[in-house]
């Protein structure tokens, strides 16, 4: 339309001033026409409807269910059919003939998702993360809290984020919760780090 006469100026309307009349842009005109042309380079010998029809038709005869592409570009190859394998994985991508993909199996959860505790000091959780400060950079802030309340229990910043640093606040919150760090006397309460690090899993108090 871009080419068509004016019959009041005698001249081509443009497709600048018609794409403001229609308020759109010239790159939705390019882009539209440049789907339209041809693909470049040599025609393959089979086109797009007749792949398409060989394609079904390979499906129909099979007696298996939900093969994948690799299977039926096989069968089409022996039967002298030249055509490459992700062409027809293109072709039956566009037309919704792959298979459905396979989850891997997954063990069930037990998990219930709920970690609150119906009473204190049955299960702790530990954190750890990396945050900037003006003075010293990049530092490791460790924290154990009680699951009942929520309550911070223990607290620790380091420059060096190892196993060692992380257990700090685990040994404040025994220290604060039951006064002594001797053997057993917080037996019984988990600690759940959530960040798991150095492999670090729930495990009890000794």
């Amino acid at each position: 339309m871009g080419q068509a006469i004016s019959p009041t100026t005698k001249r081509a309307y443009g497709l600048k001033r018609i794409c403001q009349a229609w308020d759109i842009s010239r790159s939705r005109i390019y882009r539209k026409q440049k789907k339209q042309l041809a693909k470049r380079g040599p025609k393959p010998p089979i086109e797009e409807n007749a792949l398409l029809a060989m394609i079904h038709e390979d499906i129909e005869k099979s007696p298996f269910k939900g093969e994948g592409h690799r299977k039926i570009h096989a069968r089409l190859k022996r039967q002298g059919k030249v055509v490459g394998r992700n062409r027809v994985l293109s072709v039956m991508g566009k037309n919704n003939l792959l298979s459905p993909n396979r989850s891997r199996y997954k063990p069930p959860n037990p998990h219930d998702g709920r970690i609150t505790t119906d009473a204190p000091n049955v299960m702790w959780g530990s954190d750890g993360t990396k945050i900037q400060t003006v003075d010293n950079g990049w530092v490791w802030v460790f924290s154990v809290a009680d699951h009942w309340n929520t309550e911070c229990l223990g607290w620790h910043v380091c420059k060096k984020g190892d196993r060692f640093a992380a257990y700090e606040p685990v040994r404040q919150a025994v220290k604060a919760t039951y006064g002594s760090l001797s053997k057993g006397v917080a037996a019984g309460v988990k600690v759940r780090i959530d960040r798991k690090l150095s492999r670090m899993k729930t495990q009890n108090c000794r």
